[in-house]
């Protein structure tokens, strides 16, 4: 009769509940890091443009500024969109903390069900309702 009660594999759960949360924090990680490497672009750009402002260069040096210019705002724009991607899984990952806890709180949580009719079985162990099943049938007889 216990095959009709499914039980979870507790163990698994602590462990699966770390790795999210691991995981959940790497990619706080790396949004920061790809942060400080997108200031550190702008900063590139910024002086590449008051290069362009404040210079007066021959058509040779203004193509190699004009190509170091352009590099960096390909750069830029690779990592604002890594950035985009990176948002959008810390978002989605902002709740693994409260998930960690509802779940923690459910393992160790004894559920029992109550029935919902006065049928004579009695729900709180499977041996409970074995016997209290075989006297249902037998009173039914």
């Amino acid at each position: 009769m216990s095959d009709a009660f499914v039980k979870m594999d507790e163990a698994k759960v602590p462990q699966v509940l770390i790795t999210m949360q691991e995981a959940a924090e790497a990619v706080k990680q790396e949004q920061y890091r790809k942060s400080s490497e997108l200031q550190c672009i702008d900063s590139e750009v910024t002086d590449l443009y008051h290069e362009i402002e404040l210079g007066s260069y021959d058509a040779v040096v203004r193509l190699s500024v004009y190509s170091e210019l352009r590099g960096a705002l390909i750069r830029r724009r690779v990592i604002k969109n890594e950035l985009e991607l990176l948002r959008v899984t810390v978002d989605a990952t902002a709740h693994v903390s409260s998930i960690s806890k509802t779940l923690s709180k459910l393992i160790n949580k004894k559920r029992t069900y109550r029935p919902r009719t006065n049928n004579g079985i009695d729900f709180k162990s499977p041996k409970r309702m074995h016997v209290s099943r075989k006297n249902k049938l037998k009173e039914d007889l």
